[in-house]
């Protein structure tokens, strides 16, 4: 994204992700970016052919199950008190006790048939000195419950054939495929 008057805080931005001489051109992430005055910003914004309008509502979650995926990454296991209907690539916003605002978690899993499922996983990566990410490590049981809200996001898997060389399954990672 452009920003072609303001100011811009980047935040975590991935120095691969977003270069220095980008930053220096005016660009930012959004998904990272905090503005930090009123601010003109340009994007080229392409229609997505794939992508369903699907409305956000807000769930209750209770955790049924805790992964310790990596020593910082943990994947929770979220049964919701009703079916939520998302494409793959969207994300959930959580309400974490004690932290204001909540904080956003990719969905992990695929959608279940019918573009909907009952439970749900995210995987957290316990960011240091992150209040939500810690809270989310060290205070969540199985059988707590959360509320969330979602789904989010237009960053979608095509349903249409992938390339020759790259596909999205379930939104988790690209594979090479031979030609």
């Amino acid at each position: 994204m452009q920003v072609s008057d303001g100011e811009v805080d980047h935040g975590a931005a991935n120095p691969f992700a977003l270069l220095e001489m980008e930053r220096d051109d005016g660009k930012t992430l959004a998904c990272c970016a905090t503005l930090q005055s009123d601010a003109t910003i340009e994007a080229d914004i392409d229609d997505e052919p794939d992508a369903q309008i699907i409305p956000m509502r807000d769930f209750e979650a209770t955790v049924a199950r805790i992964e310790q995926l990596t020593p910082t990454i943990k994947a929770l296991h979220l049964r919701l008190n009703q079916p939520i209907r998302y494409q793959a690539g969207q994300y959930v916003q959580v309400q974490i006790p004690g932290v204001e605002g909540g904080r956003a978690f990719s969905i992990a899993n695929a959608p279940q048939a019918g573009g909907q499922s009952s439970e749900i996983e995210l995987n957290v990566r316990r960011v240091p000195g992150g209040a939500g990410t810690t809270w989310l490590h060290e205070s969540l049981n199985v059988g707590d419950r959360l509320q969330l809200t979602g789904p989010y996001g237009r960053f979608l898997c095509a349903a249409r054939p992938p390339c020759r060389w790259c596909s999205w399954p379930a939104a988790r990672a690209c594979r090479v495929r031979a030609p």
